[in-house]
């Protein structure tokens, strides 16, 4: 799974939805938070380490709509868990955190 935030185009769309394995985000076109912001419109919200996102898990949900099979939310939520076994889910344990990736 790979949210892709295009910070020119003002944009963020999932790749590969039904992939739960690997999960990360690629941010293209530069700027900088501000642009991050608008562009990921709600999905989520850049770390202050600049190396990660912080990922609705609602806005997962969402952006995967009608885009995977039947039983993604039980493999959804088993990556949500291992994020959380690491640390890695907010403290009101609605969102997740993503490495970037900008090519």
């Amino acid at each position: 799974m790979i949210v892709v935030v295009d910070t020119a185009a003002l944009t963020t769309r999932l790749d590969e939805p039904e992939d739960v394995r690997r999960f990360h985000a690629e941010v293209h076109g530069g700027g900088g938070d501000a642009e991050l912001l608008e562009a990921l419109g709600g999905v989520g919200r850049p770390d202050p380490d600049g190396d990660h996102l912080w990922v609705r898990i609602d806005a997962l949900r969402r952006l995967a709509e009608g885009r995977v099979p039947d039983g993604w939310d039980g493999d959804l939520q088993g990556m949500v868990d291992v994020a959380a076994s690491k640390g890695w889910q907010s403290p009101d344990s609605t969102e997740i955190r993503a490495h970037v990736e900008r090519p």
